[in-house]
């Protein structure tokens, strides 16, 4: 049947690239409509009638519906299993060199047992920009496609393209009626709070949805764990402060008396000015920001967020006098050998290296912003020589917050355009959000590699044992086991809705990373984010045009022009080189962020319910 549709769709594209003067390889027409005469969605405002029971109309269904009728499951209760006939659903992953075999894999097993389905793995094999050429080429020539497929390394607008011409079907229907697990899985992570939950349907929509006309082409992939999240990850040797009889920083002018002592007072002991004061990485990585942990001292900010929100007001941190404060700060830092150099320069692997040092050698890192569960090795023994710091105090009266960053949101799954039994493939997906389902993606193997705690040995010990503070759920018996699990994820994934069990006199590397990343954030959270932030940059089609008119330029000269200022190619201190800075972005409307952003901010708290 579906050779038959494949060629079907060939004799379509054949047709349409005649009567259009199109040439081989480019898309073809549009198999559900023309897009012309689709809807637009301009604004993502949620309409003033009352929800009412959707018509069922799938195929033109758009993300304002979504918000219109809500998200649930009005056709189905979520029984299992989804069929008594055994049919095949091919689902397309991109593997893993982690998995031996994906067809007697214990997760395919598990829900092949739970959904009673038969599912068939094809692989697609190499990286990303691999296997999205593969998928593209098959696209194109109109060949078989899995009935289910991943499409985590597909970017949005090339995806938005697929839908409108028919390659993918439009889930905005099913996401309405047929989201039982997924809306169950909302509605705990989000524990009623409403700006939780639009920003998360906010961000799905801008990663899984055609911007153009709201419809929708994939799962999401959602991680709301706040040891992911947390942006400051700073950490002090404390055996050199008990040494130089000194206490953590928490102020911009302690942060510099300690990196000074750091400098000059030998911490390490072996005679040499070896020391490295303060190290970290200039990336848009959180946790290992060290630009981010030193400017939010002087304005909000994150490395992750292109806007912040004052009393309201949108703004853009990169034109600000607070702004200008910071890098002058760094840059005093970088001239006295306070900040390493290799923070603008250096990578992961080097970072991992500096505070990782060979046994018998000294240590030459003071203060690093680094990855509390990545960056430590269990045989350095460094992560036990390194405590957790709060953010930096405010200096300024406009910074001094702790940024979390918004919860992680990504395509996950499509579903091609002669995939079969849609209702089927979507019930599937939608299973895959259910609690044990979401374990077994993240740990693996119930009984294996975790279990229930209820149902192991320590289920009295679980009331405030949990990873966060709360009562433990699971319990875990092993990581990152080979042959566990597909290491391709379609979940909603929350540590705090289900904490892990941490046995509180547990020495080992894994439960002290575990329980030191959380008590890391409970420390930032205690200092808390801005009143409001700007989670989600959702624009319509004309702003969108206008917004990436000059983007990437943009982006390019805020990055180069950070660089510059805190090495010393340019001196923050000179107005005549700060003021070009400024007129460098004028040239580029950077003001156009700020008011495309108002727009945006503005509909998006339209949207929050109260």
């Amino acid at each position: 049947m579906k050779r038959m549709v494949a060629l079907l769709l060939t004799m379509i594209m054949v047709l349409c690239f005649a009567a259009c003067g199109k040439t081989a390889g480019s898309p073809p027409a549009v198999l559900g409509g023309d897009p012309a005469e689709q809807p637009e969605t301009e604004t993502q405002e949620k309409p003033a009638e009352e929800p009412k029971e959707f018509d069922g109309d799938y195929a033109n269904a758009t993300f304002d519906d979504v918000r219109r009728y809500g998200l649930g499951s009005t056709n189905w209760d979520g029984s299992l299993p989804l069929t008594t006939n055994g049919e095949e659903i091919i689902i397309g992953l991109r593997t893993s060199a982690r998995v031996i075999d994906y067809e007697s894999n214990p997760y395919t097993v598990w829900l092949e047992e739970q959904t009673g389905l038969n599912i068939t793995i094809r692989e697609f094999v190499g990286a990303a920009t691999d296997v999205s050429t593969q998928m593209s080429l098959m696209l194109s020539g109109g060949e078989d496609m899995p009935d289910i497929m991943t499409v985590e390394m597909e970017n949005t607008k090339r995806m938005g393209e697929y839908l409108e011409a028919g390659y993918f079907h439009n889930l905005s229907g099913y996401l309405i009626t047929d989201s039982f697990y997924l809306k169950s899985a909302l509605d705990k992570v989000c524990e009623g709070d409403p700006k939780k939950y639009d920003t998360i349907l906010n961000k799905m929509f801008q990663l899984t949805a055609n911007q153009r006309n709201g419809q929708v082409y994939a799962t999401a992939d959602m991680w709301d764990n706040p040891t992911d999240l947390v942006q400051t990850e700073t950490l002090v040797n404390t055996e050199w402060l008990e040494k130089l009889n000194l206490k953590a920083p928490t102020t911009v002018d302690e942060l510099y008396d300690v990196l000074v002592a750091f400098r000059d007072r030998d911490p390490n002991g072996n005679g040499k000015q070896d020391e490295i004061p303060l190290m970290g990485l200039v990336t848009n990585s959180l946790g290992r920001s060290v630009d981010s942990y030193l400017i939010n001292a002087f304005i909000q900010y994150s490395s992750g967020r292109k806007l912040m929100v004052e009393d309201g007001k949108v703004f853009a941190v990169w034109d600000q006098d607070e702004y200008r404060q910071a890098l002058i700060f760094i840059n005093k830092l970088i001239k006295e050998g306070l900040l390493s150099t290799l923070a603008f320069t250096g990578s992961g692997t080097e970072l991992q290296q500096m505070i990782n040092p060979d046994p018998g050698q000294p240590y030459t890192v003071g203060i690093v912003c680094a990855w509390i569960t990545g960056d430590f090795f269990e045989e350095s023994g460094s992560l036990y020589k390194y405590e957790a710091m709060p953010a930096l105090a405010d200096a300024t009266g406009r910074g001094g917050y702790s940024f979390f960053g918004a919860p992680k949101v990504a395509a996950a799954f499509a579903l091609p355009w002669d995939c079969e039994n849609i209702l089927l493939c979507w019930r599937l997906l939608d299973f895959m959000y259910s609690p044990d389902s979401y374990l077994r993606q993240r740990w693996g193997e119930e009984g294996v590699d975790w279990d229930w705690i209820e149902n192991t040995e320590f289920k009295d010990n679980a009331k405030g044992n949990g990873l966060y503070g709360g009562d433990a759920a699971f319990i875990v018996h092993q990581r990152l086991r080979a042959q566990s699990r597909w290491f391709c994820y379609n979940t909603l994934a929350s540590e705090v809705v289900y904490q892990m069990y941490v046995a509180p006199d547990n020495p080992s590397f894994e439960a002290t990373y575990f329980k030191k990343s959380a008590a890391n954030v409970a420390m930032q959270q205690s200092i808390g984010m801005p009143e409001d932030t700007f989670d989600v940059f959702l624009r319509t089609t004309e702003e969108d045009e206008l917004f990436m008119e000059f983007n990437t330029e943009l982006n390019s000269v805020i990055s180069k022009a950070k660089s510059e200022f805190c090495m010393g190619q340019r001196d923050p201190n000179d107005d005549a080189q700060w003021n070009d800075y400024l007129s460098e972005l004028a040239a580029l409307k950077f003001e156009r962020w700020t008011e495309i952003g108002q727009a945006s901010y503005d509909r998006m708290k339209a949207q929050t319910q109260p």
